[in-house]
């Protein structure tokens, strides 16, 4: 029987099995302790009555009660053993114990301390019994029901410590008789202790809930990191993600203005004509691990790799105000620390030509329910790619639009004026500028 969807809400933040498998995980523990202190009690009565022996037989003149005590215990032993099997059943095979199992489960151990109220009371006087430290283990068992993460569950316990309490005291209350004044236990300190102990059951289960709902948010942090690395994988960095973290929205289709970055690596294929395909692999790597980082460095993020150069956006999904500097700066960076390297030898001696432009395009997920995609798409993509072809003819190794230079707030005097350039698929020409 696998847990109802009501034990989390619907939406995608939430995942039912890690839930579940916390419970499980609880349950478990909870088992484990209890069994720790049953072995711990057998350990140590076995003890008492092996050092008081004598001191025993003037309490209980019979050794009837410590043996129901030892078996008692033992069964206990036995049964949380096997509960904390089952558990781990479950956990493996990845489903939930029926809810009536977890119910008989919660009335069985909540009912020990009334099983050893019973069994002390037929030795000596159960006014001892009712008033010692016998019905303080029901504290107990509700205090570890609210490692159940259910509210009922701990009410529940509480209900069966206060009922069963109730009705032993009831039960016995003709007979419990206080030897130093001879009067029977008061009605109304036995009621007290009951509403004691259901009330107890009442505040576990509203502590479980604060324990539920701050697993459920620890849940919800985790599947939304999750969710926003298989949106945007490793085209962000770590500050970015951790901002796309506190964003709760889907990033469905909206228009942003945005800096498009196209690269490209001039005479790529001849190249890499006469490589096996895992050199080229292996080439394509080596170029573009470093742009990769210092594109993320700069705030933005790759959309695609071209196989012989990328796309990468500035704004989207995130905008910092000044979108086209951090594009022209990154730019800046990848040609410097390309020739770096072209000097050190660690890479052939190539050319990059990047095209930047900025402007309004749509972005949002882009897919379907089983894998979707981040995509920026619009005129100002298009308008960046022949931006960056033209670095042929021109022989240079960055070019802007007017645009990306009117939004600069620095390096400006780096740009020379090209004037106005014809550009196929716009009616208008564009202005560009060429880094010096």
């Amino acid at each position: 029987m696998i847990f109802k969807r009501t034990y989390l809400k619907t939406d995608d933040l939430y995942t039912e099995e890690e839930f579940k498998r916390n419970l499980l995980e609880s349950e478990k523990s909870r088992a484990t302790i209890l069994l720790s202190l049953f072995i711990f009690m057998l350990v140590v009565y076995l003890l008492l009555i092996f050092l008081f022996r004598p001191e025993y037989i003037i309490i209980f003149k019979t050794h009837g009660t410590a043996i129901w005590l030892i078996v008692i215990i033992a069964m206990l032993i036995i049964y949380e053993s096997g509960l904390r099997i089952l558990f781990s059943f479950f956990i493996r095979k990845g489903i939930a114990p029926p809810v009536i199992m977890r119910y008989i489960n919660a009335f069985v151990e909540t009912s020990i301390p009334t099983v050893i109220i019973l069994i002390i009371s037929g030795s000596i006087n159960p006014f001892f019994v009712i008033h010692g430290p016998a019905p303080f283990a029901y504290f107990f068992f509700i205090v570890l029901s609210a490692l159940r993460l259910d509210f009922f569950l701990c009410t529940f316990t509480g209900l069966v410590a206060a009922a069963e309490f109730a009705l032993v005291s009831y039960y016995y209350n003709e007979t419990a008789v206080d030897p130093t004044t001879g009067y029977l236990s008061n009605y109304l300190v036995l009621a007290a202790k009951s509403l004691i102990l259901f009330f107890s059951g009442l505040a576990a289960g509203f502590v479980t809930m604060q324990i539920r709902r701050r697993l459920i948010d620890s849940i919800e942090t985790v599947e939304e990191r999750n969710r926003v690395m298989n949106v945007f994988g490793q085209q962000v960095s770590m500050e970015v993600a951790n901002e796309l973290l506190n964003i709760k929205s889907e990033y469905a289709a909206q228009k942003k203005k945005v800096c498009i970055m196209f690269l490209d690596i001039r005479d790529f294929s001849l190249m890499v004509e006469d490589k096996d395909p895992v050199e080229i692999v292996k080439f394509q790597n080596l170029l573009f691990s470093f742009m990769a980082e210092i594109v993320t460095k700069h705030k933005g993020i790759i959309n695609q790799f071209l196989g012989d150069g990328f796309m990468a956006t500035f704004g989207a999904p995130l905008s910092y105000n000044n979108d086209c500097q951090n594009a022209v700066n990154s730019a800046f960076e990848i040609i410097e620390e390309l020739e770096a390297r072209i000097a050190r030898g660690s890479i052939p001696d190539i050319k990059a030509g990047i095209g930047l432009h900025t402007g309004i395009a749509v972005t949002g997920n882009v897919g379907s329910s089983v894998r979707k995609q981040y995509s920026v798409t619009g005129s100002v993509v298009i308008m960046a790619t022949r931006i960056e072809q033209l670095n042929k003819v021109y022989n240079s190794s960055i070019l802007i639009s007017e645009e990306v230079f009117k939004s600069l707030n620095h390096h400006k005097d780096k740009f020379a004026l090209l004037g106005e350039v014809t550009v196929k698929g716009r009616e208008e020409p564009l202005t560009l500028y060429k880094f010096t």
